[in-house]
């Protein structure tokens, strides 16, 4: 059973990791706001940005109600949604941009392997079935 020290170290790697794509998608999305209003920039580039911003601060903005109500609650399909967060969204962001030419850094993976780790943590925590839980 995991120790109320490893569930708030767990909790708090994965806010910090949804901060991230929160944070991220929140400047992306800002800055499409300023490229409607150019009739100079490209319509397709707008919509890519503000599609890319969106998804990410949903992604992100999901991540942080899973961690801040979910997992303390020992939600299981809270920590299962972090599991797909983590390893499909996460794993295919970090991939697209390892592929991408000129990127040295895939810097997903900072986020990816933060949660990760938290999931690690969690796992017992939510899944024991000693733990009683709240949903199932």
């Amino acid at each position: 059973m995991a120790n109320s020290g490893n569930i708030k170290i767990a909790i708090t790697l994965f806010i910090i990791a949804a901060l991230f794509p929160t944070i991220v998608g929140f400047t992306f999305f800002i800055d499409t706001v300023g490229l409607y209003g150019n009739p100079e920039s490209h319509v397709m580039l707008r919509q890519y940005k503000h599609i890319v911003g969106v998804n990410l601060m949903g992604t992100g903005i999901s991540s942080l109600v899973m961690a801040i109500y979910g997992i303390p609650k020992r939600i299981k399909w809270c920590w299962l949604l972090g599991f797909f967060n983590t390893f499909w969204v996460g794993l295919n962001d970090t991939l697209a941009v390892a592929l991408t030419p000129g990127n040295t850094l895939p810097l997903p993976l900072i986020p990816t392997t933060i949660a990760a780790f938290g999931l690690a943590l969690s796992y017992s925590f939510v899944f024991d079935s000693r733990n009683s839980t709240v949903e199932k």
